[in-house]
């Protein structure tokens, strides 16, 4: 597990440092934008309402976020693949949004197929 986490540029510049503080910054601030995402989805699923969500923003906010991940692991970064974790809330809004956005309660999922390459292109 040691040589796992010995890959990233984090761990292997560790000390006091730019590159310490942007991470625990990332951490910090990812930590807040996670909980303001979760409390969206919590909100979805109690309120049963999705017309106010966007769909074709969190699809392509998803795959956004996907895209950090893999990236993450290209360049070594571990502050940006722990970003790319976010793509699955995005995802997880955009499902619990569109099982309610229309009144006939049909899932929105050809938002998903259709924006899917688009967004990975401009990602």
């Amino acid at each position: 597990m040691t040589h796992f986490f010995e890959q990233f540029i984090e761990f292997k510049n560790f000390g006091w440092n730019i590159i310490t503080y942007s991470f625990i910054g990332t951490l910090v601030f990812g930590l807040v934008f996670g909980w303001g995402l979760y409390q969206q989805i919590l909100t979805i699923r109690l309120v049963k309402s999705g017309k106010s969500i966007p769909l074709v923003m969190n699809v392509f906010f998803a795959f956004h976020f996907f895209a950090f991940f893999v990236y993450g692991f290209r360049v070594h970064s571990l502050a940006i693949v722990l970003n790319g974790i976010f793509g699955i809330m995005f995802l997880k809004i955009y499902l619990n949004a569109s099982r309610w956005h229309d009144s006939d309660g049909r899932t929105k999922l050809e938002y998903l197929f259709a924006v899917m390459p688009i967004s990975m292109m401009l990602v």
